[in-house]
C-alpha cells in the first residue's frame, strides 16, 4: 500500500504539545450555534478556521450564508490528481446543565489522556485532525498526491438550515471525486468505523385543539373531548404490540438489508445486557424479527420526544386543557422519502381523530436516507491507513442517526463516493456533560489521514470506481 512519506509522520509526531495549544484555542471558542447571541463566536471560529487552513498552505476563505458562515479551504490542484472533499462543523452543542461538568466545557482540560471541552470530539477535534495531517504534509516538501477541499460549516448542530442552499451555488463551480464527512465515530472503543449508510428523518409536530379555553374539570368534565386524551390515544396507535409501526404502507418502500449486510453485523461484538445497563433500563424492546443491533442501523422507527398540555406544576390544578401537542421523530431506511412518510402519518393519525378535536400537523424540514458502495476505492484506502494505525481492520456499518450535508453532497455534486468516520467512540459523551477526546485516537486519526491522502490516488488510479 502507498503510505505517506516517513517525514510526514515524523511531522506529526514532533511537538504535539505544541500543537495542542492551536486545538485548545479552537476548543475555547463557544461556537454554540442554537445561541441567538453567540454569532460573533461562530465567526471568530470561522475565522480560526481560515487562519490555521492558510498556515497549512491551502486558499481559504468564509462564504457569507443567510446564517453561520462556511469555509472552504483548498491545496493547489495538479494535473491528474483526484480531488478528495472533506467535511466538517465547527459549531457546537449547547453546554447546559453546565453543573453537570466538572471542569468548564470552553477550558479545555487534559485528563487521564483525554482533552475534556464542548465539541472536543464532536467536530472541533475531527477538524483539527485534518488540518493537522495537511500542515504535516506541506511543511514535509512532498508534493501532497491528492487535490482536498476542506468544508467547514456553522450550523450542524442546528440542522445546518442553510447550507443546502449555499450548496446549490457551489455546483457549477466544486468537482469532486469523492467526500469524507469527519463526523462519525469508532464502532467501539478500539474498533473503528467507516460508515456507508445513514437513517434519514422525518419529524413532525402535532397539535390537538379542542375547547376554546381551559375548562374546569369538575365543571365540565365527562361533556368535552380531552385534548390530552385524545392526543394519548393518537399516540399509543403508531406502534403495534409487536413492535412494528401501524401507519398504512409505512413499510411499503423499505429496502431490506442485504444478507451480507446481516452477517458482517452479527460478527461484530454487541451485548444487550450490556447496553440495556448502559442506557439505565431493565431490558431493550423493539420490532420483533430483527436483534437490537439490527434494529439500530437497519430498521426505520417512531419515538414521542416531547409532550405538552394542561398543568404540569407543583401541586393539583382541576383543569381540562385547550390543546395538548407532542413532537414525533420517525427515523427512515432506504428508499423511504420524507415527504411521503409525513403524508401518511398525517393520514393515518387524521382517520383516527374522535369528533370534538381538531389537529394541526407542521412538518420538520426532513432527511433522506443515504447508502453508498462501501466497495469504493475511498473505502479501500481508509480501511488500509485505519488497519494500520488503529491496529485493526475497521467495521463496515451503517448508522441510525442522519447527517443532512451527506445527502445533499449526493444530490447537488453528484457525488457518488463518500463515506463517514471519525477518530472518537461511543463513549466520548458528545452532546452531553463532560464530553472528550481520547489524545491517542486523535493522533491515531492524523496518522490515518495523512496515509489516505497517500494512498487514495493509489486506489482511484486503479479503477476501482468505474461503473
Amino acid at each position: 500500500m502507498t503510505l505517506a512519506p516517513a517525514s510526514v509522520h515524523k511531522l506529526i509526531d514532533e511537538n504535539k504539545e505544541k500543537k495542542l495549544d492551536d486545538f485548545f484555542t479552537f476548543l475555547s471558542i463557544p461556537s454554540v450555534s442554537a445561541d441567538s447571541v453567540a454569532s460573533p463566536q461562530l465567526v471568530k471560529a470561522a475565522e480560526w478556521l481560515t487562519d490555521q487552513a492558510k498556515r497549512a498552505g491551502m486558499e481559504a476563505e468564509i462564504h457569507s450564508t443567510e446564517g453561520h458562515p462556511v469555509v472552504v479551504a483548498s491545496t493547489q490542484k495538479r494535473e491528474n490528481q483526484p480531488t478528495m472533499l472533506l467535511y466538517g462543523h465547527y459549531d457546537v452543542q449547547p453546554a447546559d446543565p453546565l453543573e453537570e461538568w466538572n471542569t468548564p466545557p470552553f477550558t479545555p482540560t487534559v485528563l487521564e489522556g483525554s482533552v475534556y471541552a464542548r465539541g472536543a470530539d464532536d467536530n472541533k477535534g475531527q477538524l483539527f485532525s485534518i488540518l493537522s495531517a495537511i500542515k504535516a504534509w506541506q511543511a514535509s516538501g512532498e508534493e501532497l498526491p491528492v487535490h482536498l477541499v476542506l468544508v467547514a460549516e456553522g450550523e450542524e448542530e442546528i440542522g445546518s438550515p442553510h447550507f443546502d442552499s449555499w450548496l446549490a451555488k457551489q455546483e457549477n463551480a466544486m468537482k469532486v471525486d469523492c467526500g469524507v464527512i469527519l463526523d462519525g465515530t469508532q464502532y467501539q472503543r478500539g474498533i473503528p468505523a467507516l460508515v456507508y449508510g445513514l437513517r434519514g428523518i422525518c419529524y413532525l409536530e402535532i397539535e390537538v385543539h379542542g375547547p376554546s379555553h381551559d375548562l374546569h374539570s369538575g365543571i365540565f368534565g365527562g361533556v368535552v373531548v380531552n385534548p390530552l386524551h385524545a392526543l394519548s390515544m393518537l399516540l399509543s396507535r403508531l406502534l403495534t404490540p409487536e413492535g412494528r409501526i401501524a401507519v398504512p404502507h409505512f413499510y411499503d418502500a423499505v429496502r431490506d438489508p442485504e444478507k451480507w449486510e446481516r452477517e458482517v453485523l452479527r460478527k461484530l461484538p454487541f451485548d444487550e445486557n450490556e447496553l440495556a445497563h448502559t442506557l439505565g433500563v431493565q431490558h431493550l424492546t423493539g420490532e420483533q424479527g430483527f436483534t437490537p443491533n439490527e434494529r439500530l442501523r437497519f430498521r426505520p422507527t417512531v419515538d414521542v420526544c416531547g409532550m405538552w398540555g394542561g398543568y404540569a406544576g407543583p401541586g393539583a390544578k382541576t383543569v381540562i386543557p385547550s390543546r395538548a401537542g407532542a413532537k414525533i421523530s420517525m427515523r427512515l431506511v432506504p428508499d423511504q422519502k420524507p415527504d411521503e412518510i409525513a403524508h401518511l402519518t398525517e393520514s393515518y393519525l387524521t382517520s383516527l381523530l374522535p369528533e370534538g378535536v381538531e389537529m394541526k400537523v407542521t412538518r420538520m424540514p426532513g432527511i433522506k436516507p443515504v447508502l453508498v458502495s462501501p466497495e469504493s476505492s475511498l473505502f479501500q484506502a481508509f480501511s488500509h491507513s485505519i488497519s494500520t494505525h488503529f491496529g485493526r481492520t475497521p467495521a463496515i456499518i451503517r448508522l441510525g442517526g442522519g447527517v443532512g450535508v451527506c445527502e445533499a453532497f449526493q444530490r447537488r455534486l453528484n457525488m457518488k463516493h463518500l463515506l463517514i468516520t471519525g477518530w472518537g467512540n461511543p463513549e466520548d459523551r458528545a452532546h452531553s456533560p463532560n464530553e472528550r477526546f481520547p489524545l491517542e485516537d486523535l493522533w491515531r486519526g492524523v496518522h490515518t489521514l495523512a496515509d489516505v491522502f497517500a494512498s487514495y490516488p493509489h486506489f482511484f488510479k486503479e479503477g476501482i470506481d468505474n461503473e
